[in-house]
C-alpha cells in the first residue's frame, strides 16, 4: 500500500510557482528535498502551501485541510508565532490520528507534551547557533563588550532558541570578562535604521542577527560594525567577500526536506520508533569557504 503523506509548506516548489510570486528559497528548498525523497520511496507526497509567505491564518486552514484528507504521515513546521494561532494549531492536531514530523521550526516544548502524534525534528540546531555565533564573534574581535541580537520577527520559536543559545554561553573564559547582551527589532517588512543606528553607535557592539532581514538592516545602516548573522542570499554573500560581515550560519533545507520525509516514511512502516531529533546544521560560512555555498 502508498504511503500517504501531506507536507504544509511556506511555499510550493519553483516549478509550480507563478510569474511575479513571492516565495520563501529555504521553503522550495525543502520541498524540493521532500519530493525527491518520496519519489526514492515509492510514497505518494502531496504538498499544500498559502499564497503568501506570510499569510499564518491560511497556513492553519491549510493544516486543518490536511488532517482532513487523513495522511499517514504529517510533515509540518510550527511557524505561527501568535499565541491563538499556535493554540488553534494544536486544537486541530489533537484531532489528528496519524504520526507528525516537525520540519525546521520545532514545536514548543508544551505543545509536545500535548501532542503524542509527534514523531520527531528534523531542522537546524536552533541552540548551537546561537552559541556558535556568539563564539565566533567574540574570538575575532575581542574589544567588543555588548553584543547586540538585531532580530526581524519577534516570537518566532527558532529565533528564541536562537537568543538562548547566544545567552547561554559564557564569553568571559574567552575574552577575560563578560559582555552585555541587548535584543534589538527591526520589523518584518521595514527597517528601523534610526534606532539601529543609535544602538551601533556604541563603538564596542558586536552584533548577532537572527536572519538575513536583519544582516542587511544592519548592512543599510553604513556603520563599520563586526556582524555575524544567520542565513545566506547574494547580498550577504557579497558583504562577506567583502569583509563587511565576519560569518554567517546556514541551515541545509533541501536536506532538511528529504530527512524529514525519510523519517516520515519510516515512521509509518515502524509506527514505535521513538521521538527523535536529525539536525541539519548549523554550518559556518566564512570568507574562507563563502564560494562553496
Amino acid at each position: 500500500m502508498e504511503k500517504e503523506v501531506i507536507l504544509v509548506s511556506h511555499s510550493r516548489i519553483r516549478s509550480a510557482t507563478g510569474p511575479g510570486e513571492k516565495y520563501s528559497e529555504i521553503w522550495t528548498d525543502i520541498c524540493e528535498g521532500a519530493v525527491e525523497e518520496a519519489r526514492e520511496k515509492g510514497a505518494n507526497l502531496e504538498i499544500l502551501a498559502p499564497r503568501s509567505y506570510h499569510d499564518h491564518k491560511e497556513f492553519i486552514s491549510l493544516i486543518r485541510e490536511a488532517t482532513q484528507k487523513n495522511p499517514d504521515t504529517l510533515i509540518i513546521p510550527f511557524t505561527p508565532t501568535e499565541n491563538e494561532l499556535v493554540k488553534e494549531m494544536a486544537s486541530i492536531l489533537k484531532e489528528f490520528k496519524g504520526k507528525i514530523v516537525t520540519v525546521n521550526v520545532p514545536p514548543m516544548s508544551e505543545i509536545k507534551e500535548q501532542l503524542s502524534n509527534i514523531v520527531g525534528y528534523v531542522g537546524m540546531n536552533e541552540r548551537a547557533a546561537g552559541r556558535l555565533a556568539v563564539f565566533w564573534l567574540v574570538t575575532r574581535n575581542t574589544d567588543i563588550r555588548k553584543i547586540l541580537v538585531v532580530k526581524h520577527e519577534e516570537g518566532h520559536y527558532g529565533h528564541r532558541l536562537r537568543i538562548h543559545g547566544i545567552k547561554e554561553i559564557d564569553v568571559s573564559w574567552i575574552i577575560g570578562r563578560p559582555t552585555k547582551v541587548e535584543e534589538i527589532y527591526t520589523g518584518a517588512e521595514t527597517y528601523k535604521i534610526d534606532a539601529l543606528k543609535k544602538s551601533l553607535s556604541d563603538e564596542q557592539a558586536g552584533v548577532v542577527t537572527l536572519g538575513v532581514r536583519g544582516t542587511e538592516a544592519v548592512l543599510q545602516t553604513g556603520i563599520p560594525t563586526s556582524i555575524v548573522g544567520m542565513d545566506l542570499n547574494d547580498n550577504i554573500r557579497f558583504a562577506i567577500k567583502e569583509g563587511r560581515v565576519l560569518a554567517t550560519l546556514i541551515q541545509h533545507p533541501v536536506r532538511e526536506g528529504s530527512l524529514a520525509m525519510k523519517m516520515a516514511s519510516e515512521i509509518i512502516t515502524n509506527p514505535d520508533l521513538p521521538y527523535r531529533e536529525v539536525y541539519c546544521g548549523p554550518t559556518l560560512v566564512t570568507q574562507d569557504n563563502v564560494e562553496a555555498f
